[in-house]
């Protein structure tokens, strides 16, 4: 990793030697790891070391010492840590986080679920009818404020997937079956990457790929019908294109067929047009044909869709065309995530408070 100094090498790993010191024997990984990252913070609040020292030796030490799976176990282990120390002591360099994050792609292979989404998706427990919310106020508690923290440095986060590192470790072997879709391209986003170990439990040495299940944060946010979430992540440069899209307009496609006849009123079916209602506030050109049409030449846009799903959707999606603030409110979008401005960027825009909401996706 390019941003972890030579003179590492040179120098005694402060996370090596707190494991090498601790003589009491743990019953699990987790209880040496929680334990490691205690006598860190110790030596921190004293200044017997630095956190930039803490968290370069932490990540050093996750990428020696994966040799077999239980010493890569408790490397996954100890990026976590180290990114509970960012969130400790809230670092605010962005490409220090990122660096992390990127390295324990391969160890998850995707987007780890404990890092944002898991807490995210809990925080909403109980299904209602959304609205626009600010993220601010979204809840108080540790986690979702964690969850908020590392969700804000992934926003714009570009991944290079013709990088040979990344390649090597997430496009060998059996992982070429999770990140298939991905092969041909170029670089992607990181919320778009898929999602490994989507489950509320631990992340299991022996535990096979085709455990993950293979969608991205905000697919498996509308998959658990949870429209903020999908607010949040759209607003964080999440793309609705292809999956998560054809997800929706495949549900609300079968309203008729629910178990108890739920209706367009029903309150999963609110919550699922709203998570559409969302996506389509990200998307320039889409057009929606019912069965009996064809798609002509607009196939790269286009999607084939039950004619129950026309209730759900404005008209311009319907072989129209999208108004044009809605156009140009999806190109600023764009040009700010590929130059990594998404949040910055539309708060220092100069225009009224009003444009900035729009932008945003709040309304």
């Amino acid at each position: 990793m390019q941003r972890i100094s030579a003179y590492l090498k040179l120098r005694k790993n402060v996370f090596e030697g707190l494991r090498r010191q601790t003589k009491v024997k743990f019953g699990s990984c987790e209880e040496l790891c929680e334990h490691i990252g205690d006598g860190l913070c110790d030596m921190i609040d004293n200044g017997t070391v630095t956190l930039q020292q803490a968290i370069e030796d932490s990540i050093q030490f996750s990428i020696v010492n994966a040799k077999d799976s239980e010493s890569r176990y408790f490397s996954w282990l100890t990026l976590h840590m180290t990114l509970g120390l960012c969130f400790k002591y809230r670092v605010d360099d962005k490409g220090l986080v990122r660096d992390i994050l990127v390295t324990l792609l391969p160890f998850s292979h995707g987007v780890d679920y404990g890092i944002y989404l898991r807490d995210l998706l809990e925080g909403f427990r109980q299904p209602s009818v959304s609205s626009v919310i600010n993220l601010s106020q979204t809840s108080t508690s540790l986690s979702m404020d964690k969850s908020m923290y590392f969700l804000k440095y992934s926003a714009g986060m570009s991944i290079n997937l013709r990088d040979e590192q990344i390649r090597k470790s997430l496009f060998d072997g059996t992982g070429r079956a999770v990140w298939a879709e991905l092969l041909d391209r170029e670089k992607c986003q990181f919320l778009d990457l898929p999602i490994a170990h989507a489950h509320l439990q631990p992340m299991m040495i022996h535990q096979p790929l085709t455990a993950s299940l293979q969608v991205s944060s905000l697919l498996l946010a509308i998959m658990n019908i949870k429209p903020e979430v999908v607010l949040m992540l759209l607003r964080h440069g999440a793309s609705a294109e292809g999956p998560p899209l054809r997800y929706l307009l495949r549900t609300l496609g079968t309203i008729n067929i629910f178990p108890g006849g739920a209706t367009k009123y029903s309150a999963p079916i609110v919550m699922l047009a709203d998570c559409l209602n969302y996506c389509l506030r990200t998307l320039c050109y889409v057009h929606f044909k019912t069965e009996m049409e064809t798609i002509g030449n607009k196939a790269a846009h286009a999607y084939y869709v039950k004619s129950d799903v026309c209730n759900f959707v404005p008209k311009w999606t319907m072989g129209g065309v999208a108004p044009l603030k809605h156009m140009a409110r999806c190109w600023i979008r764009l040009r700010l995530i590929e130059n990594d401005q998404l949040q910055d960027g539309i708060e220092n825009l100069e225009i009224p408070s009003t444009l900035q909401k729009y932008l945003d996706l709040q309304c």
